[in-house]
């Protein structure tokens, strides 16, 4: 059950129309697929999300040095060796962005090893499936609210705001092409301070607490910065 070698491969898919939101537009899905091969013969998969492919997967190649030799059945011995040993956690971000996807890959390979899905590491499976969330596009509250309205659908919107633009009146036009049925879910990346994401989620009703039924106009939305 011993790693003997980790591969990273870049991937840049582009997207058919790019989106806006507070750190800028994202043109793509860049991410890096990483394998862990062990002495078995088993392969498993993880996946890092980036800005970078091509760095990701440098910087990937050189922490896998660390990682084989080590036993998929020992990851939290593998991850302690990284953040341990040498200089990775120096850049704890960006290190943590390449050791996700090859700690994703060590449990998917002892699942494999085991014969059984990974998710039965982690306590058993929740769900048979889920909804992915709809996610309009657009520049103003017009587009927005249409792309919302083609994906109805979907039992949760998406909704990127924080950016130079009146979010109330985006919200708003967006919750209403939707209904008030509907779950909104409104991500500022970042563009918001704590303070600001407790008072603005919570100015409709006057409720103590960010994430509640009543968000903006009936959403059950949590508007805290995402990390």
């Amino acid at each position: 059950m011993r790693i003997t070698r980790v591969d990273a491969v870049p991937v840049a898919v582009p997207l058919a129309e790019e989106f806006h939101w507070a750190g800028g537009a994202q043109v793509g899905a860049n991410l890096v697929l990483f394998a862990v091969h062990t002495e078995d013969g088993i392969v498993g998969w993880g996946e890092s999300i980036c800005e970078v492919p091509l760095a990701t997967a440098e910087f990937g190649r050189a922490l896998a040095r660390q990682v084989v030799g080590g036993r998929v059945d020992e990851v939290e011995t593998i991850l302690d060796e990284i953040w341990t040993r040498g200089r990775w956690k120096t850049t704890p971000q960006f290190t943590q962005f390449a050791l996700s996807g090859i700690e994703s890959a060590c449990w998917d390979a002892l699942g494999r090893t085991l014969g059984r899905p990974t998710h039965t590491l982690f306590g058993g499976g929740v769900r048979e499936e889920l909804d992915f969330f709809g996610f309009p596009q657009g520049d103003d509250a017009a587009s927005l609210a249409a792309g919302a309205r083609r994906l109805a659908d979907h039992e949760v919107i998406y909704l990127k705001i924080g950016r130079p633009r009146d979010d109330d009146a985006v919200v708003a036009a967006v919750r209403e092409a939707i209904g008030p049925e509907k779950r909104l879910r409104v991500d500022p990346n970042e563009a918001w301070d704590a303070d600001t994401a407790i008072e603005r989620s919570t100015a409709s009703t006057g409720s103590s607490s960010p994430c509640r039924t009543g968000t903006w106009r009936g959403s059950p939305a949590c508007a805290a910065p995402s990390r």
